[in-house]
Parts: structure tokens; C-alpha cells; sequence
């Protein structure tokens, strides 16, 4: 079963309110739910992710009644989830807040806005009505207007004190406007400026610049998140063509001042070709505008409109530093972006200032920004700065998801695998030099470090130089001083002094105590062995061998630990067994019944002493047999056991018990021997018998271990069952045998098949399985262990032994619960529950006809289902014959064994199928010219071999779309055999009721069947 934390919360699972009291019906229907969606999830839901997940989820069901069952796990997880709920609905109110603080920016909220936010995802969750926003909303001091809903109109732009703010933190950055800054084109959606605004947020502070480009870039972010979504980026488009259009005014105004209130023909050209990011249709209006205003007459506006149009719309403008290029160019001349682009669809080539591919008309306005965004990535992959690289592929790489086959999308992809591998080098040389540093290899880290600065490190990263700067400090200060301890060694083995080797060993330890891979100092170490330690001494104890030892004068120093079976160890040959620290040690994995030595040698950073401590005399571990037991028998007891390694063999002593004195030898078996049987001993007397393993030690002499013991009871053997026979109740079973001469019966219960001896003991039985006790004779009927294969086993006891009898296997079933159906127009869907481990469900019918009296069966049928087609196909289903009139069905749950399946006995089922009367009906208008209200003609029949039939009460309704309203009740009685028809009823009609259908009903459905032919459906106009 998992834990809490590894699984999700049920209650928040199945959608269940943790605050509502109880229900088991409103747990069961949320879990038929839940599992009819997880199964449809699992086989068709187009997301693999979202498959594993209902599949994980439909394997829970077990689990997840077992929690929801327990009161106590219940309540735990009701507390849980009600702290994940508050937790998420708080979540939700910071979202919403943050949604709500950027549309009231501009200081109110229009009613279009406040729909937009009910009808988000967090809005629904949390306010169940528009009443409840607007009570909200009014608590939060916000104003609500109506919207403006002038289709003439141009959008107001946004407040100019904004705009300005804005353009000055563009001008900071060197972005032209806010489309420029996001890079995603001219119509980005909702979703990509969130993601993007909240990306730029994100890794503003993870750049390397001041702190003031820092927060540039984290307000830009903030204004984009407002100004550039759907609602109001018109606002900010229109303040921009007013911004665009000051150069223009400005222009006009210098020109007309000077040339007497005239603007000439090639000026007015310069000017819509400098109006950049402006539609040249959009200008010329503009300017005609201004024309008409301040009397100002401007040449070339009319006559000459349609050549300047022409000779502009030839040229290219360049969607990067806005330059009018030569249709010839394949190159800005100012900044040398490619004036080509090619459509990702049909792959055509297009002009760069083109917003629409001018053959499958697919949107391109997006590609030039991502184009920028790649060599803006370039640069910083020459610089080495991968992550920022990375962070500008990784934009590219998302915006271009829907067009993976385009150019941009195939670059991207080649590039940001090539710059992985070279972030990932460099990462990788980075920590190398870390790791090399923190062991203290000093001299690897220095080699290290060289090629890092050669072809790694990035380029004017003035924190990655700084950092390697205190690194190379660090590394040449250790590397120096190692050295200077190795020089000072070396003046003390020169000095020749007799304790010049002790200091010396010391200088060079305290080397290696600088850097550990200094080889000169580990070279002269290797030339001084340290001083061995003296007086090894080791003793045995429950644990293992206990060795202590006199430590060496050396100073720094570990000790190896040799051990060898029956002869001293040699560091020379021998494998260690390991380096200690200090004395004493234990060695817990020393061998049983075999001389082990041991020798422990001075350590001197990988240097040894040149002689051990050795111990003086071996140890050795004496071991108890295994497995010891005691089989009772008529004046007899077998002992078996398991003899332990090494052993030479096995003494046996018996003793009775309350008896002082009494003890004696009565057996000596060999080292193989693994059984003895004493048959000197007497019923119903309790004896207890000691087992001692005898060993040699190295001086071959006998040692013996402290024995282990078991006591008996000699008793006559019992006659065990052979003749236990099983025969189903119900859910239950019935075990029956002949009831021995002596001793009690028990039954044992398993899962397995259990493999016993035909004698154990009676403390034993527990390890097999279940002890099923019998209370009497007449009392032998057992609940099955479990749903599946269980095996029953007689056990006849005495006092302390337990006789073996025979066994039988039984296959327990579960039946399906809750049989029911519903008669549908050509079958009957059958419906029930399936029990837990069912592999499927066999289905069997037999079709009935009544004939006078006499019930004739006429066909029998079956079919199989397994759970997962039963909740795909919503039941099971039986195909209507028109001429049966009574079915007869049972459901048999199957449970697989290895390949086998194995069927219950089934839940039964009679359905009535046909009615004992049937009635068609149609309408007629009541009037041929005029179509005043129909008439409704009934025509019934009853079924051949009745004579009279009372009819229930007919309901006349009128159906229009999904409401149903009862016109009139019908009362018809006494009908013959012979076809009757009925009066014609008179409908009347509400006019406001058309267009509608008319049907006729009857709530005793099981003995009437209402027909009528297709074409009567008295559609009515």
C-alpha cells in the first residue's frame, strides 16, 4: 500500500467535499464515476501521460476503499484534503488578485472584463455568481463601467504619463516597443504573452547586470503582462500610431513654416517612407487630414498617389532597423538581416516586411523576431555564455512548436543540442575543479583549471574570473606549502639525526595533510615505515572476537587488520581485512569451529610497519546445530538437526526432568549424522536432551560449544485423518472426516500448498498457515481463507506433536452482486456489480414462449464479459426475439487460476419481455382546410389467448426540446380480443406550443407496449 505522501489525496480524487457528513451511497456513485472516466481515459485519451495516470489510478480502487472504509484513515485523509483545498483556494485568490490588479491599471473594470474574469478558471472556483464578484469587486473600491460599444470608434490610448514611462524603460534596454521587447511577433495569443512576461520576470535576476537592468526588465515585464493581452493591446497600438505620427505632424509643420504653407511632391514621398511601422494608406489619410485642418496644400496626394504607392510598395522594409530596401537586395543595407523569408507550410519565399504568406496566407510575423532571437543566442554562444544562450533558444524553441518543420524550427533544434553539450562540458570542467579542491588533489585541480581557461571559460564574465582568480589563489597556496613541508623533510633525512626519520614522517604527513595528491611527499613516506603497534590480545565474546593492542608512537597513523584460517596471515600475500582507527575492534564476521590468526600492522598513508602485532595463540569460535527438534513416539523421540561447519562431531546427553542427577551420554553421532532416535526412554515421562558440536583447535584437542537443548514427551503415535472430504454450502464449506481413535482434530488453512513431515511438532503448525479449530463434531462448516485457491489440511494433535493427514484444495468464488436489468427497445441491458479479483463475468440465458399454460423453452445462450467491456459498453446486453416472451438469465463471476477459470454458481434472473397489449395511435387534423387542433385515433390489441384486458391510464404529452408537459389522461376499458378502435380524442393545442411532438404513454409498461409507425411522429409546425 503506498504512504499519504506518495499518492494523491482520495477526497480531493474523487471530488468529495471533506466538510459534508459521510454518505457510503455519495462515496460509491463518486467512485463509479471516477472509474467509468479513468477507463475510458486509459484507452482513449490522446496523452500518454493522462493514460498512465488513469491506469495508476483504476490499479487504487482497492486501496482506495480500504482508506475510505477505515474511520480512522478516513478522517485523516479528510484533514488532509480540507488543508490541500484551503491551501489551493488560497492559491486561486492570489492568481485572481494578480488578474484583477492588471485590469484595474487603468483604474476601473468594464462589465466585458468582469465576464472575461468570471469565467476564468480561478473565478469559477471561487465565486459562484456574477452578485458574488460584484460584492467583491465593490469590497475592493474597484469601479465598474459599461462598456463602450462604438463600432466607429478608435480605441482610446493608453494614458500618455504610461506610454512615455514605458518608451523610457525601452530606451534603457534598447527595444523599439513592447513587441520588441517579448519578441513574439506582431499577434502573439494571450497564453504566449503570459508565459513570456512571466519567463522574463523569472530570469531577470538571474542575469548578470546591474541592478537597475535588473528591475528594467522585471517593470517591462510587469507592463507587457498588462498592455500586450488581447483586451487591451489596441490601446497600446493606437498610442503608438499617435507617437508615430508626431515625426509626421512635426515634419509637415517645419516644411509648410517654410515654404509657405506647401509641401511638395518628392517631400511628401520622404515623409511616407520615413512614417515606419505604418500603413502608407494610413499616412496618406493622416495627411490629407491635416490638409483639410490648417489649410496646408500637400503635393502628390491625389494625382500622384497611385506612383508613390507603387514605387513604396516595391521596396522592402526591413522589420529589424525599419530601412526601405531594393526589391534586388537580399540583404538589409543597414543591418544585414536576409529580406527572404520562407512560409513554414508550403515554403514559399516571402518578402521579410510580409505579415501573411502570400500563398496559404499562414502567419509570419513571428519568424523575423525569432530570427533575432537566434543571432542574439549566437553571440552569446561565442562568448561561451551558454545559459544565457540556452535561455534565449529555449524562446525560439517554444514559439516555433507549431511550426517544427520550418527553417527556424530545424536551427533551433541543431543548436540547442550543440549548445547543451558545450554547457554541459563546461559544467562539468566546473565541478571537476570543485571536487578536486574539496578532496584536496591540489595538483589535478591546477591541471584542471588550465584547460577550464583555455576552452571553457566564458568570455568578459567578470564573476566566473573573479571566482577562478580565488581558485588559482587557493591552489598555488597549497601547492606551495606542500612543497615547502617536502623541502623541509628532506633537510632532516640530510641532518642524519636518530629521530630525524620521526620528523621527517611528520613533514611529509603534514604534506599530504595539505594536498593529497602530492606524489614527493607520498614517495619519501614510503621510504620510513612507521613503528609497528605491540601486544595483540583477542578473546571471544557473543558478538564475534574482541581484539585491543598497544598503539604505535607514530604519530597520524591507522592500523591494518590481517586474519587467516589456520596459519598467520602475510601482509605480503594476504588480502587486509580492513583499516581501523583506534583499539579495541571487533571482528563480528570471523568464522565458527576453525583457528583463525590475526595480525595488525601500523598504517602511514598507505605505508605499512615492517613487522605486525601478531596474536600468540589462534581463536577459535565454537557454533550450535541448526534446526533442533524433537519428534515424539510411542516409547521413543527422534532428534534432527542441522550440524554446523567445521564440526567433528555430536554429542548427545539426556536427562529427565525434575530428576537431579540424572543426566547422562547416551549418544555420539559423526559430523554428517543429522538424526538419532533414543529408545530408551518411557510414555508420558517429559525428557530434555542436550546437543553439543565438538570442534579441533590448533593444538587438535576437543572443544566443545555450550549445547542447545529441546525437551520431549514420549507419547503412542496417532492415527492421522486420511479421509477428509469438502463439500460446498452457500459461501461457506463443509469439511467431513472419520473421527480418530485418540487425540483432537484440528484443521489448517493455507493459501499454498503446504509441504509438511507426516510428524512435526505442534508449535510448528502456526508457520503453515491458519488453525482452523473444530468446536465439535457437528461443527465443520469454515468460512474460506480468501476469495481464490485455499487448501485444507487435517491435523490430528496430541500434547506436543501434531499427525499430518491428507489434503484437499478448494477454489473459493464470489458471486456478482446487485443483478438487475432495464427492457430497452430491441435488448435488455443487464447490470450488476463485479466482485474484487474477478476476471470476467459469464452471461447465460434461456428464451421462454408461453404457450396456453405451458412454459416451452425455445434457444439457450451465453456470452463472456470482462469488467473493462462492461464499463466501456455500459452493461451487458441480450438481444431481443420478437417472438419470446420470457427470459430466463443467470451471471457467474469467473476467477483465473494459472490458465484455467473457474465459474460461481451464478445470480439468477427472470425478465417479461412481452406485453399483453398493444396500442397504435396516430393524428389527423381535425379540419382538412384549416389546421385547427388533430385528433388522435387509438387502435388496440391484445395478446392471443386472453379474452378481456383492463388498460391502466393512458397520458397524452406534448415534448418540446428537452421539456415535457401532460396534455390530457386517456381512460379506455374492457377490450376484447378482437382489434378494437377507440373514439377519437380531440387534441387542443397551445399555439405557443409549436413546434412540438406528441407521444403517448402509459406507466404500466410491463404489460403494455405503445407502438405506432415511423411516420406518425405528429411533428406539428
Amino acid at each position: 500500500m503506498t504512504t499519504p505522501s506518495s499518492r494523491p489525496n482520495f477526497f480531493v480524487l474523487l471530488e468529495l467535499d471533506p466538510n459534508s457528513a459521510w454518505s457510503d451511497a455519495a462515496f460509491e456513485k463518486a467512485l463509479l464515476d471516477k472509474r467509468k472516466h479513468w477507463t475510458g481515459a486509459r484507452t482513449s485519451h490522446p496523452d500518454v501521460i493522462k493514460k498512465n495516470e488513469a491506469a495508476q489510478y483504476l490499479g487504487m480502487e482497492t486501496e482506495i476503499r480500504a482508506v475510505m472504509s477505515d474511520p480512522a484513515q478516513r478522517e485523516s485523509e479528510r484533514k488532509a484534503a480540507d488543508s490541500i483545498l484551503k491551501k489551493t483556494r488560497e492559491e486561486q485568490k492570489d492568481r485572481f488578485d494578480s488578474k484583477l490588479q492588471s485590469v484595474l491599471i487603468k483604474g476601473h473594470i468594464t462589465e466585458s472584463e468582469l465576464t472575461n474574469l468570471l469565467n476564468t478558471t480561478d473565478g469559477k472556483a471561487l465565486f459562484p455568481s456574477s452578485d458574488a464578484l460584484r460584492k467583491y469587486l465593490v469590497s475592493k473600491k474597484a469601479k465598474i463601467q459599461a462598456d463602450d460599444n462604438g463600432e466607429d470608434k478608435k480605441p482610446i490610448p493608453i494614458d500618455a504619463a504610461i506610454f512615455n514611462q514605458t518608451q523610457k524603460l525601452l530606451d534603457a534596454v534598447g527595444k523599439r516597443d513592447l513587441y520588441d521587447f517579448l519578441g513574439l511577433g506582431r499577434n502573439p495569443t494571450d497564453q504566449q504573452v503570459k508565459d513570456e512576461t512571466a519567463r522574463l520576470d523569472r530570469e531577470a535576476g538571474l542575469n548578470r547586470e546591474a541592478l537597475s537592468v535588473q528591475q528594467t526588465i522585471k517593470d517591462l515585464a510587469g507592463l507587457a503582462a498588462t498592455w500586450m493581452l488581447t483586451s487591451n493591446r489596441p490601446r497600446y497600438d493606437e498610442a503608438l500610431r499617435q507617437k508615430k505620427f508626431e515625426d509626421v505632424d512635426m515634419r509637415i509643420k517645419e516644411l509648410a513654416q517654410i515654404q509657405d504653407k506647401r509641401v511638395f511632391k518628392e517631400q511628401t514621398l520622404d515623409i511616407i517612407k520615413g512614417a515606419k511601422r505604418l500603413k502608407r494608406e494610413e499616412v496618406v489619410d493622416h495627411l490629407r487630414g491635416l490638409a483639410r485642418n490648417q489649410g496646408i496644400v500637400i503635393e502628390g496626394l491625389e494625382s500622384g498617389f497611385t506612383d508613390m504607392h507603387e514605387a513604396l510598395q516595391s521596396q522592402i522594409l526591413c522589420p529589424n532597423c525599419d530601412t526601405y530596401n531594393d526589391p534586388k537586395n537580399q540583404k538589409c543595407t543597414k543591418c544585414a538581416l536576409t529580406l527572404s523569408i520562407q512560409c513554414p507550410q508550403c515554403q514559399t519565399k516571402n518578402r521579410v516586411d510580409h505579415v501573411f504568406c502570400s500563398n496559404c496566407a499562414c502567419d509570419l510575423s513571428v519568424l523575423p523576431a525569432l530570427e533575432r532571437l537566434i543571432q542574439e543566442a549566437r553571440k552569446w554562444i561565442k562568448d561561451r555564455q551558454y545559459e544565457t544562450a540556452l535561455s534565449f533558444l529555449k524562446r525560439v524553441e517554444a514559439q516555433s512548436a507549431d511550426i517544427p518543420k520550418s527553417s527556424v524550427a530545424v536551427e533551433t533544434k541543431k543548436l540547442l543540442l550543440d549548445t547543451k553539450s558545450k554547457h554541459q562540458e563546461q559544467t562539468t570542467a566546473q565541478k571537476a575543479i570543485k571536487d578536486a579542491i574539496a578532496e584536496r588533489k591540489f595538483y589535478a585541480a591546477r591541471s584542471l583549471l588550465k584547460v577550464f581557461e583555455s576552452d571553457h571559460v566564458p568570455l568578459d564574465d567578470k564573476d566566473i574570473a573573479a571566482a577562478l582568480k580565488t581558485e588559482r589563489e587557493l591552489i598555488d597556496a597549497a601547492i606551495d606549502a606542500a612543497e615547502k613541508l617536502v623541502a623541509q623533510a628532506l633537510w632532516f633525512l640530510r641532518e642524519g639525526n636518530p629521530d630525524s626519520p620521526e620528523k621527517a614522517a611528520k613533514e611529509y604527513q603534514d604534506a599530504l595533510e595539505k594536498c593529497t595528491d602530492c606524489d614527493a611527499a607520498k614517495q619519501g613516506l614510503a621510504k620510513i615505515p612507521p613503528v609497528p603497534p605491540r601486544d595483540l590480545v583477542g578473546k571471544a565474546i557473543k558478538k564475534g572476537v574482541e581484539l585491543a593492542w598497544k598503539p604505535s608512537p607514530t604519530l597520524n597513523v591507522r592500523y591494518t587488520l590481517f586474519r587467516k584460517e589456520r596459519r598467520p596471515p602475510d601482509p605480503d600475500k594476504d588480502k587486509p581485512l580492513g583499516v581501523i582507527e583506534t583499539s579495541p575492534h571487533t571482528d563480528s564476521s570471523a568464522p565458527h569451529g576453525i583457528p583463525v590468526y590475526y595480525a595488525v600492522y601500523t598504517d602511514l598513508e598507505g605505508v605499512l610497519s615492517l613487522t605486525g602485532a601478531v596474536l600468540a595463540q589462534p581463536l577459535l569460535l565454537t557454533a550450535e546445530v541448526h534446526n533442533l527438534h524433537a519428534v515424539p513416539g510411542d516409547k521413543s523421540v527422534t532428534l534432527t538437526w542441522e550440524p554446523p561447519p567445521h564440526v567433528i562431531k555430536i554429542t548427545i546427553t539426556r536427562s529427565t526432568l525434575n530428576q537431579p542427577g540424572s543426566t547422562q551420554r547416551v549418544h555420539t553421532a559423526s559430523a554428517t549424522d543429522a538424526a538419532w532416535t533414543d529408545i530408551q526412554v518411557e510414555n508420558d515421562r517429559t525428557y530434555q536432551y542436550t546437543v553439543t558440536a565438538v570442534f579441533k583447535d590448533h593444538d587438535l584437542k576437543d572443544k566443545s560449544s555450550q549445547g542447545a537443548q529441546v525437551s520431549v514427551t514420549p507419547e503412542p503415535a496417532l492415527q492421522p485423518v486420511r479421509d477428509l472430504r469438502l463439500t460446498p454450502t452457500g459461501n461457506m464449506v463443509k469439511l467431513e472426516w472419520t473421527k480418530p481413535p485418540r487425540g483432537e482434530v484440528c484443521i489448517l488453512g493455507s493459501s499454498a500448498k503446504p509441504t509438511l513431515k507426516p510428524v512435526i511438532s505442534r508449535d510448528e503448525l502456526k508457520q503453515y498457515g491458519a488453525i482452523l479449530s473444530v468446536k465439535s463434531d457437528l461443527d465443520r462448516t469454515f468460512d474460506p481463507i480468501q476469495p481464490g485457491k485455499t487448501y485444507y489440511t487435517v491435523i490430528t494433535l496430541s500434547r506436543t506433536s501434531a499427525y499430518v493427514g491428507n489434503t484437499i484444495e478448494y477454489f473459493a468464488v464470489e458471486e456478482v452482486e446487485n443483478l438487475r436489468c432495464r427492457v430497452e427497445h430491441d435488448r435488455i441491458r443487464l447490470f450488476w456489480d463485479f466482485p474484487s479479483g474477478c476476471e470476467k463475468a459469464r452471461v447465460i440465458y434461456t428464451e421462454i414462449v408461453f404457450e396456453g399454460r405451458k412454459t416451452v423453452p425455445q434457444n439457450d445462450g451465453w456470452f463472456e464479459i470482462t469488467p473493462q467491456q462492461y464499463d466501456e459498453e455500459g452493461g451487458g446486453f441480450i438481444r431481443l426475439s420478437g417472438h419470446v416472451d420470457q427470459y430466463q438469465i443467470g451471471v457467474r463471476a469467473g476467477y483465473k487460476d494459472n490458465d484455467e477459470i473457474h465459474f460461481s454458481p451464478g445470480e439468477t434472473l427472470t425478465v417479461e419481455v412481452r406485453p399483453s397489449v398493444e396500442i397504435s395511435y396516430s393524428f389527423r387534423w381535425r379540419s382538412r382546410w384549416f389546421r385547427r387542433a388533430p385528433r388522435l385515433l387509438l387502435k388496440v390489441k391484445t395478446r392471443r389467448g386472453e379474452t378481456k384486458y383492463i388498460l391502466p391510464q393512458l397520458f397524452l404529452e406534448c415534448r418540446q426540446g428537452e421539456q415535457t408537459n401532460l396534455i390530457q389522461r386517456i381512460e379506455i376499458d374492457d377490450v376484447g380480443l378482437v382489434s378494437k378502435p377507440i373514439k377519437p380524442i380531440v387534441v387542443h393545442l397551445n399555439p405557443q406550443m409549436r413546434p412540438c411532438y406528441l407521444i403517448l404513454r402509459t406507466s404500466d409498461l410491463d404489460k403494455v407496449r405503445i407502438t405506432h409507425p415511423l411516420e406518425h411522429k405528429a411533428l406539428f409546425r
